[in-house]
């Protein structure tokens, strides 16, 4: 689950959460490919349990996420090869202090 975090801490705790899935893959019996669908909802179920709403844009080698997130607009990027396995991300701050409704 994603906690309430820093500044930058949202795109480090994106690239752990990353890493994490990449490492589980290196268990013995297991192929250590990432598959595109495998990733995606691995990422989207962490979005939902953590109440962080997102969009979605997908073409075959790129899908990119848009999400408010402590107030800041982040954005992921997830690239693939052959259109099925994941090769690497990349997740930016867009902007900082998204006003709120509240506000």
């Amino acid at each position: 689950m994603i906690k309430d975090y820093g500044e930058n801490v949202i795109i480090e705790k994106i690239d752990k959460v990353i890493k994490e899935k990449q490492e589980s893959k290196l268990a013995p019996g297991k192929s250590p490919t990432i598959k595109k669908n495998e990733l995606e909802r691995y990422l989207e179920g962490l979005a939902k349990a953590s109440s962080i709403q997102f969009t979605k844009q997908s073409t075959p080698l790129k899908t990119t996420y848009l999400a408010e997130y402590n107030n800041q607009q982040v954005q992921l990027e997830l690239f693939y090869r052959y259109s099925n396995f994941y090769t690497r991300h990349q997740a930016i701050i867009l902007s900082d202090n998204i006003p709120t409704n509240s506000e």
